[in-house]
């Protein structure tokens, strides 16, 4: 995201470069909105849908080359999908793998995403910009 540099007049310095690569400007996004519950509690922060519709107004509203919303809308589900088959990719693939709690709500998401997506991008009614 834009805010993982800080520039003066001569640096430019990156910060939390940990997972840096050239990727989708919409996968930031999507790690943070997919990775908080209102009612799960290994999840390291509190968020519930309301939450995660402010936060995606406000970083649209910061965006310097906007695409149309519900293209923003459309990028950020695809990245929201790849973000939940991240963490359940490897237990799909090993039956010896015992699934759990987070491969359970993980899976879910990914499900409801994949039938979201499915519908295509001209059916995303649910997400209005003001």
């Amino acid at each position: 995201m834009q805010c993982n540099v800080i520039e003066n007049n001569k640096d430019i310095i990156l910060i939390d470069w940990a997972f840096a690569g050239i990727m989708p400007y919409s996968l930031d996004i999507a790690r943070l909105i997919s990775h908080g519950s209102k009612k799960f509690f290994p999840f390291p922060f509190y968020m519930t849908d309301e939450y995660r519709n402010i936060f995606l107004k406000g970083v649209y509203d910061k965006l310097v080359f906007k695409p149309d919303y519900k293209q923003f809308i459309w990028d950020v589900l695809l990245s929201c999908i790849n973000e939940c088959i991240e963490f359940i990719e490897r237990e799909l693939n090993d039956k010896s793998i015992e699934r759990d709690e987070v491969f359970t709500y993980y899976y879910k998401n990914a499900e409801t995403l994949a039938n979201i997506i499915l519908k295509g991008k001209e059916q995303l009614n649910f997400y209005k910009y003001d």
